[in-house]
């Protein structure tokens, strides 16, 4: 027997949905194809009959404050790349490092602008420069271009191993 009461119905067919939620989408997408036609009027004969209303939710949903709600919700990284690549950077130095981004500025400044591994300036053309830490501790050790920290990395900070890649390339 069919409920009568919307909210009894509606709880009923959320308990309905989430027992099954792939069986309830396919049910209703076959009821919206079955009866297409029938609901496009419907939805016609609605926006017909009530176009004041319509047009009044679209421009509160566009709008808000008066400016187009497109320029409020614009995502930032466009709107101010230079800010927002700062900003980004310092969260990652605070979260993986423990120092800000003054600290990493400061720590390349005294190095001379200059990588501590190949000691190529880091305002050379394809010159990155990255936070190199401990990865075990994850203390921050001073600033490597991206070259000489992923050397770092593939040679497993292994001192050995890097003085064993030195012998090899002498030899």
């Amino acid at each position: 027997m069919p409920t009568k009461d919307p909210r009894k119905r509606a709880a009923k067919q959320r308990r309905r949905y989430h027992r099954n939620p792939a069986k309830a989408r396919a049910r209703k997408a076959a009821y919206r194809t079955k009866n297409r036609a029938e609901i496009q009027a419907r939805d016609r004969k609605y926006h017909a009959d009530n176009r004041d209303e319509v047009n009044r939710r679209a421009r509160t949903r566009y709008t808000k404050k008066g400016r187009p709600a497109k320029q409020l919700n614009f995502p930032p990284n466009l709107l101010f790349p230079e800010v927002f690549s700062r900003h980004r950077r310092d969260v990652q130095y605070r979260t993986l490092y423990k120092i800000t981004l003054k600290e990493f500025e400061a720590a390349k400044a005294a190095q001379g602008n200059r990588c501590l591994g190949c000691r190529r300036d880091f305002d050379e053309p394809g010159m990155r420069a990255v936070a190199d830490h401990d990865r075990i501790t994850g203390e921050f050790r001073g600033v490597l271009c991206n070259h000489c920290n992923l050397a770092l990395g593939h040679a497993y900070e292994n001192p050995v191993v890097l003085r064993n890649i030195a012998t090899y390339l002498q030899s």
